[in-house]
């Protein structure tokens, strides 16, 4: 029960693109949300995993669809397997 799940990096920087093409503040977001500012910092550090209700207020506060979010995360995976299978194997 003490496992802890390891930070979701992609989601993290999606939400950051999406919040920056949309020119929105963590504020804005947090207000149109429901949410903290400073969560969404963390989601976006990759030091917070939301939950399902705190997906869905995030995608409310971004006015965007999860579809479309998610892209952005798939996106994000692709990129960071790609570079990470292009690093030297470590002796």
């Amino acid at each position: 029960m003490g496992d802890r799940i390891e930070p979701q990096i992609p989601l993290g920087e999606a939400v950051r693109i999406m919040r920056e093409r949309k020119g929105l503040s963590f504020t804005t977001v947090a207000s149109r949300g429901g949410i903290s500012a400073r969560w969404i910092e963390d989601v976006e550090a990759g030091k917070s995993n939301p939950t399902w209700s705190h997906l869905r207020r995030l995608v409310l506060g971004l006015r965007v669809e999860l579809t479309e979010l998610m892209a952005l995360v798939e996106l994000a995976e692709s990129r960071n397997s790609e570079s990470s299978s292009r690093r030297p194997a470590r002796p």
